[in-house]
């Protein structure tokens, strides 16, 4: 096999067999914003030909992140953010991944500003 050529991952065609796994950057803001210096990882990843990025995990919402400085899905703001971040991938022939995470009950108090539950709390409205 060689891993410089284009191959299929389901119905997605990559470049090549490089893969950079997800990881946690932890270079958003604390605010839950996404940053250049977070786009400028992604883009030099992608400069460097790996195929496929997966990012750091991004929180789903303001109260489950995992820690401080991980980006939040849910905030308007960031919308522009991720368009921009996809394009300079896709730019270069890769492909990008965003990882979601919601941290759950183990989320921490002192970033999320208050407890989340778990699943046992959770009614059927929630």
């Amino acid at each position: 096999m060689d891993v410089f050529t284009e191959k299929k991952l389901g119905g997605l065609l990559l470049k090549n067999c490089f893969i950079r796994s997800a990881t946690n950057e932890n270079m958003g803001t604390a605010e839950g914003q996404v940053t250049g210096k977070l786009i400028d990882v992604y883009d030099e990843l992608a400069r460097n030909e790996i195929g496929l990025i997966i990012t750091a995990h991004f929180s789903v919402n303001e109260i489950g992140r995992a820690n401080l400085h991980q980006p939040i899905i849910s905030k308007d703001d960031n919308y522009e953010k991720f368009k921009e971040m996809t394009t300079t991938v896709h730019t270069r022939g890769s492909k990008i991944i965003m990882q979601l995470n919601h941290g759950g009950y183990k989320a921490p108090d002192e970033v999320n500003r208050c407890r989340p539950k778990g699943p046992s709390a959770i009614d059927v409205a929630e």
